[in-house]
């Protein structure tokens, strides 16, 4: 889980205690949370069977259950009612601005009850129509909503300025607050909680991965829904809901920040604006690192708002992409300053071999790309090579460089680049390519993209959303899609938080995406007493 390759990999405990006395003494960081991840870390450790020294095991209180942390020292009972605990203090604490507009006079249950049902439904992929019949079983029946209530108590998209992150439930409000900014407030309830268990500080961002997930439609197009092309000639389109989430892909970190239904690919830069922007106050932001979708200039300039020049997105396949990897020889990483993408200041490019011995780096004028001779050609073709070349003396260094910092050109290093391997060759198998606002004479290209690799942890974290949080909505109706993805983020953070910090009365817990959403569902269901609960 810590991303080492094995317990060898992991720095020695005199490393990291070095480390802590450094700092400590700098005093440029917030210890209260650096003293919280390195809690988590010495717990991460163990759990990838790393045997910790004796002083360790005494200062942690590894010895409080024999054998250190053994969980079969502890009673299933015990473990259940942690679990529980755990889901009334988040319940507490997230959900208030939660609301359908309406007055407790006229709904027969409270919004944990709702989402209790929406937990069951996810937890036996079942209709809510059925949720009265299937958990009457195990509650009293009037305890369970009805199946009706999510279509005739989701409120329409109202607009509204409302700033949710101070609701209480007796706020006054002039309309219903949008289902997006309900769930806004939520999720920055759920992030601003986890920040203060530690686990992300200014001095520790958090790196960001964002991307798209789509789930099939069989319907008549909607203006909700947007239609994918179809693969083969005999194929139909296919009308898909397409979701946009973002959240951390640091291995203990991946929280979802929000996300968003998105009508057309289109909307997709203001759907991540709208996101990060819920956010900013409350998660620290490191990089931000994107798939290659429909990228604009406008998608460019809300990352470089959010992340400065410290993003890499991978680049589609265009004309001057093809042109780049072109000129890129096999063995070698390519980097092209300022290239023109319909956005100022333009962006890099970085061209990096996939399987490549310590690649050599140099710098491609992208000017010298023709364009308009590469668009017309056969992948596969040699072409003949695009560069002047009276021009060798001309590097671009831009500022002072100490000399073995400077990158040399691509027509310096050599001197028949057309009989070098690769070149001429569109190598869209061989080589990735990343637009970027990064500078390689500082930074690596095997740093751009190895990180860009850890974007690829926003990918599973969808799939959890998708198949193990996901209610079962399978309407028309674009509010309560919208409802049930938020309210599966909702439960994936919740999964998150709780596998990674110890319970309200202090026991590590290790529990499934099922045992979570049975615990949601029996505090719903069977409530307690909660000012008995605090109290105690």
């Amino acid at each position: 889980m810590l991303g080492y390759e094995g317990p060898n990999d992991i720095p020695s405990y005199n490393v990291l205690q070095r480390e802590f006395r450094e700092l400590s003494e700098g005093n440029d960081i917030d210890l209260d949370a650096f003293k919280d991840a390195v809690t988590r870390t010495v717990y991460a450790v163990f759990r990838a069977g790393v045997v910790p020294p004796d002083a360790i095991k005494e200062s942690y209180s590894f010895g409080a259950v024999a054998p250190p942390l053994n969980e079969k020292s502890v009673s299933r009972e015990t473990k259940k009612e942690e679990l529980r605990n755990w889901v009334r203090l988040l319940l507490d604490h997230t959900t208030d601005p939660l609301t359908f507009g309406r007055t407790t006079e006229k709904v027969d249950h409270d919004m944990r009850a709702f989402i209790g049902a929406l937990a069951t439904s996810a937890l036996f992929d079942c209709g809510l129509e059925e949720m009265k019949d299937v958990c009457d079983w195990d509650y009293p029946r009037e305890n369970i909503p009805s199946g009706g209530w999510l279509h005739n108590y989701v409120p329409e998209r109202v607009p509204s300025e409302y700033d949710l992150r101070d609701f209480t439930p007796d706020a006054d409000r002039a309309s219903i607050p949008s289902i997006d900014a309900q769930f806004d407030a939520v999720h920055t309830r759920t992030l601003a909680l986890a920040k203060e268990f530690g686990f992300w500080s200014r001095s520790d961002p958090l790196n960001i991965g964002a991307d798209m997930f789509r789930i099939d439609w069989t319907g008549d197009s909607l203006e909700a829904t947007i239609g994918r092309p179809p693969k083969a000639d005999n194929d139909a389109v296919t009308e898909q809901w397409t979701f946009l989430v973002a959240g951390g892909i640091d291995t203990e970190s991946r929280f979802v920040l929000g996300g968003r239904l998105v009508a057309t690919l289109y909307d997709y830069p203001t759907a991540l604006a709208e996101i990060l922007s819920n956010t900013f106050d409350t998660v620290d932001i490191d990089s931000i690192f994107i798939d290659s979708e429909i990228i604009g200039g406008e998608l460019i300039e809300t990352v470089r708002r959010f992340a400065g020049d410290d993003w890499v997105i991978s680049a589609p396949d265009h004309t001057i992409i093809k042109g780049l990897r072109r000129l890129t020889p096999s063995n070698c990483i390519g980097f092209a300053q300022d290239v023109k993408w319909n956005v100022e200041p333009k962006p890099n490019v970085v061209t990096y071999p996939y399987n490549s011995d310590d690649p050599d780096l140099v710098e491609i004028d992208p000017e010298k790309v023709l364009t308009e001779e590469i668009q017309h050609e056969e992948d596969g073709e040699k072409v003949r090579v695009p560069l002047a070349t009276g021009d060798e003396g001309d590097t671009r260094v831009q500022g002072p460089l100490v000399p073995d910092d400077a990158i040399p050109m691509l027509t310096e290093a050599f001197s028949d680049l057309a009989a070098q391997d690769g070149v001429g060759i569109n190598k869209h198998a061989t080589h990735a390519t990343y637009l970027t606002d990064r500078s390689l004479r500082y930074r690596s290209g095997a740093g751009v993209r190895d990180e860009y690799i850890q974007r690829w942890a926003i990918e599973p974290t969808i799939g959890q959303i998708v198949h193990n949080f996901m209610p079962h909505i399978k309407g028309k109706d674009p509010k309560q899609r919208l409802y049930g993805m938020h309210i599966a983020i909702l439960f994936y953070n919740w999964h998150t938080m709780i596998n990674r910090c110890l319970s309200p009365r202090g026991l590590r817990l290790d529990v499934t995406d099922t045992q979570l959403l049975q615990a949601i569902r029996d505090v719903a269901f069977d409530p307690v007493d909660y000012d008995a609960f605090w109290s105690e």
